[in-house]
């Protein structure tokens, strides 16, 4: 699962077009567009407990305006800070946070420490479009726009997975501080509104792609997607009939075509992205025993989707993803990487989602 697709190329035009998803792509962009916009025109901030309020108040680093010294510096402290806060990486296991530190009390989550190299050229110009959150998996299927500070309430529950950047997390940091003292020097706002108004805002780009490939995975399988009760600012434009449309002609033409694993996702559009393959991309991480399990969980509904449809469909291609698959399985049970040290209902959750949508689907 985690072994899958991580050498392809990066991700090409696909060969099926969608003309109807321009449209709801469009629309969705500027709703978003709104949100953040409504989100850092006021006093928006979140909990004073936040994870990444607590993460930030601990990097006691030494920012001189030197942003390519003061990175270096946290990435070798990177470890030492994250530990502290049980976060997962290639060094350390961590634990799951539940409730979920992003998604609230419908979920538990699995927190990636990432330190994966990010360009710092014309950082002023950009660093409000930076994403130091990015959403891996999660368990909804609507296509609500909120903040994900914990509060969100939602009909669906399950487990989403998120990595952090934090040395990027802590150069925009220093550079909305900068952006700060330059705009008001008697009254620098708190660490609580960035962390709303940028790393939580902006992680609505990946929680959406993922959102929207959840909402392929409920249609494949028959299942009822979930609905957003959140109030907004403004009108929003009703995209959900639009995108189910597109959908259903994707797989459609994926029943009749019967590609390649690794064609189906480069034929799925995104949202913020080119397309699903680049979706589900794994940060670039050594894959040491600390972090398979996060590693496993961030793939296991995008490998429960592509075997189901290669079930439904009887395509006989991707032989050699069916054998990772399987050998990944048997490594799993081998080091009890998804049961060993975790929580009973952690490991309870990967034991049935594996037996219910995985383990059924592998014949050759």
């Amino acid at each position: 699962m985690y072994t899958l697709f991580n050498n392809e190329p990066v991700s090409r035009a696909s060969n099926f077009t969608f003309p109807l998803f321009s449209y709801v792509k469009d629309a969705l962009n500027k709703d978003v567009d709104r949100w953040i916009a409504y989100q850092r025109s006021g006093a928006a901030h979140c909990r004073s407990n936040h994870l990444l309020v607590k993460l930030l108040e601990s990097i006691n680093v030494f920012f001189d305006g030197n942003l390519i010294g003061y990175r270096a510096a946290v990435e070798q402290r990177t470890a030492l800070f994250t530990g502290t806060f049980h976060m997962t990486s290639s060094l350390q296991k961590g634990k799951p946070f539940s409730p979920g530190v992003f998604y609230g009390e419908e979920t538990f989550e699995i927190i990636i420490a990432d330190d994966s190299d990010f360009d710092l050229s014309h950082s002023l110009e950009v660093w409000k479009t930076w994403q130091p959150v990015r959403v891996l998996a999660h368990h909804r299927s609507d296509l609500g726009i909120e903040s994900l500070d914990g509060l969100s309430k939602s009909e669906e529950r399950g487990m989403a997975v998120i990595s952090v950047n934090v040395p990027m997390l802590a150069c925009q940091y220093q550079l909305w501080r900068i952006e700060q003292k330059l705009i008001n020097p008697q009254s620098v706002k708190n660490v609580e509104n960035f962390v709303m108004q940028y790393p939580l805002t902006n992680a609505i780009y990946s929680h959406l792609d993922v959102a929207i490939f959840n909402r392929y995975t409920r249609r494949s399988m028959g299942e009822h997607c979930g609905k957003s009760h959140r109030q907004y600012p403004f009108v929003r434009i009703r995209i959900e009939d639009k995108l189910d449309n597109v959908i259903n002609t994707a797989l459609s033409r994926f029943k009749t075509n019967r590609l390649p694993m690794v064609d189906i996702l480069r034929n799925i559009p995104a949202f913020s992205r080119v397309d699903m393959l680049e979706v589900h991309r794994l940060p670039e991480t050594p894959f040491t025993n600390q972090i398979l399990w996060a590693l496993v969980a961030a793939r296991l509904n995008m490998t429960a989707f592509l075997l189901h449809l290669r079930d439904a469909t009887d395509n006989e291609r991707s032989l050699n993803e069916m054998n990772a698959i399987n050998r990944v399985l048997i490594q799993l049970d081998s080091n009890k990487a998804l049961s060993g040290n975790l929580p009973g209902f952690v490991s309870d959750y990967f034991t049935l989602f594996i037996d219910d949508f995985i383990r059924p689907y592998l014949r050759a």
